[in-house]
């Protein structure tokens, strides 16, 4: 049996019914709106259609939003193309911003794919390195006996602020299972894992020597790194649930070593 695979975004509070948000949409020429939005934002589940594009699974590549300043007002089209950014207004007056954003691949030999597509990203963090990234579960139905099986992931991505587009760092799920058994396994990671990191701080070159380091430590699972990331897991365990669920919290432990390269960047003249 296929495995099905069920998606969904864990930033949203709201239940899975057609309805419009409250938030506020800000244009490509700086002025803004505020009402209610119907787009992808009123979908709270999803079924994965093989196409390979989380982003597509998730209608995050929404070619226009609905909108209407009010309850009662006229209904009307916002189309991607003319939206800089979507802030969502939660029920505590805290906002959850969605970027519009060039999005690109990366390559399985690790360079950066020259197309793009336009989508919406929630923002997690912003300065030199702009982080994005959401939660969603894979749910397994060929588990048999079993029953199903649930699966919790994340997906981040990262944009140099100097540049118009993020990149899909984590999308390496087929790629691994390519090269899985071929000879030169190390040197196809290396430069998957390592290269696109090197664009994305290209900017500063003594970081190049920084994300050799990490990458040999990683190959060679020495010591010192193997400690580390056990020492953040077991600090991970401990934390209260709530801390868990945070994405920042998350990408802290989980990609660390990236966490610890941004924070380098960050000093970089």
């Amino acid at each position: 049996m296929k495995k099905i695979i069920l998606h969904y975004l864990l930033l949203f509070s709201l239940v899975a019914n057609a309805k419009f948000i409250e938030g506020i949409v800000k244009f490509n020429d700086g002025h803004e709106e505020k009402g209610l939005i119907k787009s992808f934002l009123e979908e709270r589940w999803f079924f994965k259609q093989y196409s390979k594009s989380l982003e597509k699974d998730l209608n995050l590549d929404d070619k226009f939003l609905i909108f209407k300043s009010s309850k009662d007002a006229e209904e009307k089209k916002i189309f991607i193309d003319d939206v800089d950014q979507v802030s969502l207004i939660n029920d505590d007056k805290t906002l959850e911003i969605f970027k519009v954003i060039f999005l690109k691949e990366v390559n399985k030999d690790g360079t950066i794919a020259s197309e793009s597509k336009k989508v919406y990203l929630p923002l997690l963090k912003e300065g030199k390195i702009n982080i994005y990234g959401f939660k969603y579960l894979e749910k397994d139905w060929s588990a048999g006996s079993y029953g199903v099986s649930v699966t919790r992931s994340e997906r981040f991505y990262y944009q140099n602020a100097k540049e118009n587009y993020a990149i899909n760092y984590g999308n390496t799920d087929e790629f691994l299972s390519d090269i899985l058994l071929e000879k030169d396994f190390w040197k196809k990671v290396y430069r998957r894992m390592g290269d696109p990191l090197k664009d994305l701080f290209k900017d500063c070159p003594e970081m190049n020597s920084k994300i050799d380091i990490m990458m040999e430590k990683y190959k060679n699972r020495d010591k010192d790194f193997e400690d580390k990331e056990k020492l953040l897991r077991k600090e991970f365990r401990k934390l209260p649930r709530e801390k868990q669920l945070d994405l920042l919290t998350v990408h802290y432990y989980d990609f660390n070593f990236i966490d610890s390269l941004i924070s380098d960047y960050q000093n970089c003249k």
